[in-house]
């Protein structure tokens, strides 16, 4: 197991708890640190969380409830 993967911090972006769910098993299962693996359901969710913390990785459905994936991608930079 890699160290270094235990200390990065990842954003799911989703409105599927099914989905967010298995991306972040399949993360968990990859070495990554469960505790580290965040979920945001919305776009104004993802951003209220990219306000508070820093991400190493971020994830996110291309369709969301209140805007896209891609749009989310242009507000977060």
């Amino acid at each position: 197991m890699n160290a270094d993967l235990l200390t990065k911090k990842i954003l799911v972006v989703d409105h599927s708890k099914v989905i967010t769910k298995i991306v972040q098993n399949f993360l968990a299962q990859s070495g990554f640190n469960p505790e580290n693996i965040f979920r945001a359901e919305t776009k104004n969710q993802a951003l209220m969380m990219l306000d508070l913390e820093s991400f190493d990785l971020i994830t996110s459905a291309i369709h969301l409830r209140d805007s896209s994936g891609i749009e989310l991608r242009t507000a977060e930079q």
